[in-house]
């Protein structure tokens, strides 16, 4: 059975369902040493394969360009970061250029005239995906983690462990100031590139505490 276009509230349906959830129990713990964007996308593709959506993963359009999914016909990107990299970052980037989208923009199409890479980033990355690619959906994925009471045995099996426990004692588990500076970013895109959105949040209390934030933002 093949079905119509897919919607905003049928993508949000699925996250929010419990067989994601559980996808994202496992996930969080085996994938806690890595960051967690493919296997998320393919938990989703799995749900809407079954829904019977035509899927297709890091899809090719007319332009080269690869994206992460094909719906039927509407292209998806998705990006995933932890909470810590948006004090460490997003904040840092969108201060640099007076939180001027329009600057960070430029940056970017610099880079790609002079031919060079911007160093690891959230704010530019996610600009390049929503401005430079032709796409239907955006999916941000933000994970939060609370590390300070795993045990010592089990925190070796996290990638980044001390940069994540240095922002643990920092600032508390899912810090709200840290979405104010996310909010904000994302309202200045808005005004560039009209869309509509949800957020989903997920909590996974497995072996590391964990909320999954899910930002699904439709450009249609």
């Amino acid at each position: 059975m093949i079905v119509g276009n897919i919607e905003l509230l049928t993508l949000q349906k699925i996250i929010d369902s419990e067989d994601f959830k559980n996808e994202l129990r496992v996930l969080s713990s085996w994938g806690a040493n890595i960051k967690q964007e493919a296997p998320i996308i393919y938990a989703l593709a799995k749900l809407l394969d079954k829904k019977g959506y035509n899927i297709a993963l890091e899809w090719k359009v007319k332009s080269r360009q690869k994206n992460d999914m094909m719906i039927n016909e509407a292209i998806l990107e998705a990006k995933f970061f932890y909470e810590e990299d948006i004090e460490q970052r997003l904040k840092k980037e969108f201060n640099k250029d007076n939180k001027n989208i329009d600057q960070m923009l430029f940056r970017i199409n610099e880079a790609k005239k002079n031919n060079k890479n911007l160093p690891f980033n959230v704010g530019y990355s996610i600009l390049k995906d929503i401005f430079r690619k032709t796409l239907d959906f955006f999916m941000l994925i933000l994970l939060s983690r609370d590390l300070k009471n795993v045990p010592e045995r089990d925190l070796k099996f996290i990638n980044w462990t001390d940069n994540c426990l240095k922002y643990n004692k920092k600032f508390e588990y899912n810090n709200q100031d840290i979405f104010y500076i996310l909010i904000e970013f994302l309202e200045k895109i808005r005004n560039e590139k009209s869309f509509k959105d949800v957020r989903i949040d997920i909590d996974i209390n497995t072996k590391f505490p964990s909320t999954y934030h899910i930002y699904l933002f439709d450009f249609r």
